[in-house]
C-alpha cells in the first residue's frame, strides 16, 4: 500500500568512520567536497520517505506485502490494515521498530505481531485508531501476548491444540479478551494451570480441581475480588480438593457423607469431619461421637494429654445357662420373652455388653436322663455375641429343647457350668470318638481334648463380637458372668456317692472343678433357683461363696451377699431378676489396682504416668484416677494432615476392662 505523505528527514551528526557503519548514502568526511584529508564530524540526513515514523534504513528495500510498493514508501508495509506508524512502537523514528514476538520480523512487516495466532487485522483491528488495548496496559492487543492481562497468554486462550481465537463460553468474547473464559464466576487471573490434570486448563474447566463441586459454587466468598480460600492454606477453594481442610475431599462430602465441604466440623461437635470419617462416626450428627478425645499434634513436638479413668466396669459378657428339662419349660419361655428388655436395661449400665446361651439336661444314662431320649450334659446354643438377633434366634428355638427330657433328678448343672467356663469337652464313654447323642464338643478342638482334636468344636470365629476364652467364647478384658438356672440339685462328682455319675472323660464335673475354673477365668456365677422337687439353693450358695460371687444386696455397705435368687417366671419379673442381678454385681465389684496400657501402632506415646495405681480405697462409680500421656508427633511427612488412633485401656486387677478411651489424633502439617 502506498500513500502520499511528506518526507521526513532526520539530521544527525556522525563521527568520522561512522558513515560506513550507518550505511547512509552521500555520507562523507566533514571537509569540503573532494577533501579527503579528514576532518571533524559531518551532519547526516536520514530519510523517512513515507513519513510513517520508521526510517527508510529500518524499512529496507523489501516489499513485505508484495503489493509492488517498497516498504520504505508503503505506510502499511505488511498490508494488515494497521498503519506502520501504529506498529512502530513509538513516535521516535530513531528507535528501532517494535518486534513484539521477537521473531526477527518487526511488527510493521509482521501480520501477527505478537505471535498469538491471531492476525493483526483482527486484533488491531484494521482501520481502527487508536489501536485496541483491552487491558489498558499501554500495549495494543496486536503486540500484547496477554490481551486481557489475566496471566494467561493469548496462545493459552486460543483454540485448544490449534491456532486462532476461541470463545469457550459462547458469550461473544474471545477468551483472550474475556476476563472469565468459562463464565464460572472466577476470573481467569485466578485459574492458571490444570489443577486436576484432565488436560483442560482451569480457565476453561468448570470443575478445576475435579472434586465434583462446580467452580461456580466454590468461587468468591465476598466482594473482595479474591476467590474463597476456606481453610486459609493458600490454595483457592476451586483448586483445592479439600476446601475446608477437614481431611475429606469435597466430592466425598457432597456425594457420600453429606457433610458441608466449607465447614470442617459440620455437626459442631469439636471433631473435624475427616476425623469422624476416619473413626467411623457420622460427621453430620453431633450425637454420633467416640468414647474418647480428639487431639492435634504438631510434628516432632511433645504434647501432654491428661485423662481421667473411672472405676466403672465398661464391658461384660453374660452367658445364660438354662436347665431345659421338662419342668423348666415356663422358665425357658420367660427368658425368651424378657430377653430384649434385659438387653435394653443392661446396655444403659454397661456400654459394651454381649450375651451367650447354652442349655443342659443330664448325662444320658439309663434311669438318669433317659426316661425320654435326647438328654445332654451341655448344649451350646449361641456363643458370646454382640448380635441381639443371633441371641433372639437361639432363644426362639429353646422350646424345641425344653420339655423333651426329664422326669428324673438331679440334673447335670455342675457339668454344664464346667463346660461353659472351660470348654474342655466331654466324652461319656471315653472311646475318644465323638458321639453327638451323648458327648460334648470342646469349644476349641486340640490334640489334647477328649477326642484328640477330631471331634469338632463349638467355636465359630465368624460370630459377631465374640471372643475365644472359656467355653462360651468370652472376650478378653470383659467381665465374664454365668447366670445358671435350674429347679433341681446339681450332680456333683465331689459327692459321687450321693449321685449316679457317668464316669466320662476327662472326668465328671464337681464343685471344686467349677470353683477352680471360675477363678482361672475370673468369672462370677449367678444362681437362679426355680421351685422344684429338690432345693437347688444350698449348692448355689456354696458356689457363690467359694467363687466370691457376692454383692451388696441389702445395702449395708458390705459386699457379702451371695448372688443367688429365686425365680418367678413372668417376663417383667424375669427382666428385673436377671438384669438386676448383673447390675448388683457390677456395682459391687471393686479393684485393688488400676493399670493403663495403650494400643499405639504409630508410636506416638512416649511415656505414661503413672502406669499402675493403687485404687483399693476408692469408690467405684464415684472416684476417678488421673493419668498423663506424653505424645510425640512422629509420622512421616505428608501433603495433608494425617489421622491416627491411640487406644487407652484401663484394666482393673489385670483382668476386667474398666475403660477404653479412643484418642483420635490429627498430625498437622509442618
Amino acid at each position: 500500500m502506498s500513500a502520499a505523505r511528506p518526507v521526513s528527514r532526520v539530521t544527525r551528526t556522525l563521527l568520522p568512520g561512522a558513515c560506513l557503519l550507518a550505511g547512509v548514502v552521500g555520507c562523507g568526511h566533514g571537509g569540503p567536497a573532494g577533501d579527503d584529508t579528514g576532518g571533524g564530524s559531518a551532519p547526516v540526513v536520514q530519510v523517512d520517505s513515507d513519513g510513517d515514523g520508521i526510517l527508510d534504513i529500518h524499512e529496507g528495500v523489501g516489499d513485505a506485502d508484495g503489493d509492488g510498493t517498497p516498504d520504505r514508501l508503503d505506510v502499511d508495509a505488511d498490508g494488515d490494515g494497521v498503519l506502520d506508524r501504529l506498529e512502530a512502537g513509538d513516535a521516535d523514528p530513531e528507535t528501532l521498530p517494535r518486534d513484539a514476538d521477537m521473531d526477527g520480523l518487526p511488527d510493521f512487516q509482521d501480520t501477527d505481531s505478537d505471535g498469538n495466532c491471531i492476525l493483526d487485522t483482527l486484533e488491531g483491528p484494521a482501520g481502527e485508531e487508536p489501536l485496541r488495548d483491552g487491558d489498558g496496559d499501554g500495549i495494543p492487543d496486536l503486540a500484547d501476548m496477554d490481551d486481557d492481562d489475566d496471566g494467561l497468554t493469548d496462545l493459552q486462550e486460543g483454540i485448544p491444540g490449534g491456532c486462532g481465537a476461541y470463545d469457550y463460553d459462547n458469550d461473544g468474547l474471545d477468551d483472550r479478551v474475556d476476563p472469565d473464559s468459562d463464565n464460572d464466576g472466577i476470573d481467569d487471573a485466578w485459574e492458571h494451570g490444570d489443577t486436576d490434570g484432565d488436560e483442560i486448563q482451569d480457565s476453561r474447566d468448570l470443575d478445576s480441581d475435579g472434586d465434583g463441586m462446580p467452580d461456580v459454587d466454590e468461587g468468591y466468598a465476598d466482594g473482595s475480588g479474591l476467590p474463597r480460600d476456606t481453610d486459609g492454606d493458600g490454595m483457592y477453594d476451586h483448586q483445592d480438593r479439600d476446601a475446608d481442610g477437614d481431611g475429606i475431599e469435597d466430592g466425598i462430602e457432597i456425594g457420600v457423607t453429606g457433610s458441608d465441604p466449607r465447614d470442617p466440623d459440620t455437626d459442631g461437635d469439636g471433631v473435624p469431619d475427616g476425623g469422624e470419617l476416619y473413626i467411623g462416626t457420622d460427621p453430620t450428627d453431633a450425637g454420633s461421637q467416640i468414647h474418647g478425645v480428639y487431639l492435634e499434634l504438631a510434628p516432632r513436638t511433645h504434647t501432654e494429654l491428661e485423662v481421667d479413668i473411672g472405676l466403672t466396669i465398661q464391658r461384660a459378657d453374660v452367658a445364660f445357662l438354662l436347665d431345659t428339662t421338662a419342668s423348666m419349660i415356663d422358665e425357658a419361655g420367660a427368658l425368651r420373652a424378657g430377653f430384649r428388655s434385659i438387653v435394653d436395661r443392661l446396655s444403659t449400665t454397661i456400654p459394651d455388653i454381649a450375651f451367650g446361651f447354652a442349655t443342659f439336661e443330664d448325662y444320658p444314662l439309663e434311669s438318669t436322663g433317659a426316661s425320654t431320649t435326647g438328654a445332654l450334659p451341655f448344649r451350646m446354643q449361641q456363643q458370646i455375641t454382640t448380635s441381639v438377633p443371633l441371641m433372639e434366634a437361639a432363644l426362639a428355638d429353646v422350646d424345641s429343647h425344653a420339655g423333651g427330657v426329664g422326669g428324673d433328678y438331679p440334673e447335670s448343672g455342675m457339668e454344664g457350668l464346667l463346660q461353659a467356663l472351660t470348654g474342655v469337652g466331654y466324652d461319656m464313654n471315653c472311646d475318644t470318638v465323638y458321639d453327638e447323642d451323648q458327648d460334648v464338643r470342646p469349644f476349641d478342638a486340640s490334640p489334647t481334648d477328649p477326642f484328640g482334636g477330631l471331634g469338632g468344636e463349638h467355636n465359630d470365629e465368624s460370630t459377631l463380637g465374640g471372643g475365644d476364652l472359656g467355653g462360651m467364647g468370652f472376650r478378653a478384658r470383659s467381665l465374664p458372668v454365668v447366670i445358671y438356672a435350674t429347679d433341681d440339685s446339681l450332680k456333683d462328682a465331689d459327692h459321687a456317692d450321693d449321685y449316679r455319675m457317668a464316669g466320662g472323660c476327662f472326668k465328671d464335673a464337681g464343685h471344686r472343678d467349677v470353683v477352680a475354673a471360675a477363678e482361672e477365668l475370673g468369672a462370677y456365677l449367678v444362681g437362679i433357683c426355680s421351685p422344684g422337687m429338690h432345693d437347688c439353693t444350698p449348692q448355689m450358695l456354696e458356689l457363690a461363696m467359694d467363687t466370691a460371687s457376692l454383692a451388696d444386696l441389702d445395702g449395708d455397705g458390705s459386699v457379702d451377699d451371695p448372688l443367688v435368687f429365686d425365680w418367678n417366671t413372668g417376663s417383667d419379673d424375669t427382666t428385673e431378676l436377671l438384669a438386676g442381678a448383673v447390675e448388683d454385681l457390677v456395682e459391687s465389684i471393686s479393684f485393688s489396682e488400676l493399670a493403663v496400657t495403650v494400643d499405639d501402632p504409630a508410636g506416638f506415646v512416649v511415656d505414661i504416668q503413672p502406669e499402675v495405681v493403687d485404687v483399693s480405697g476408692l469408690t467405684p462409680g464415684e472416684d476417678v484416677v488421673p493419668f498423663t500421656l506424653d505424645l510425640l508427633g512422629v509420622l512421616a511427612p505428608s501433603e495433608a494432615d494425617q489421622y491416627r488412633v491411640v487406644t487407652i485401656y484401663a484394666v482393673g486387677d489385670d483382668s476386667i476392662w474398666v475403660d477404653e478411651i479412643t484418642v483420635l489424633i490429627r498430625v498437622l502439617l509442618p
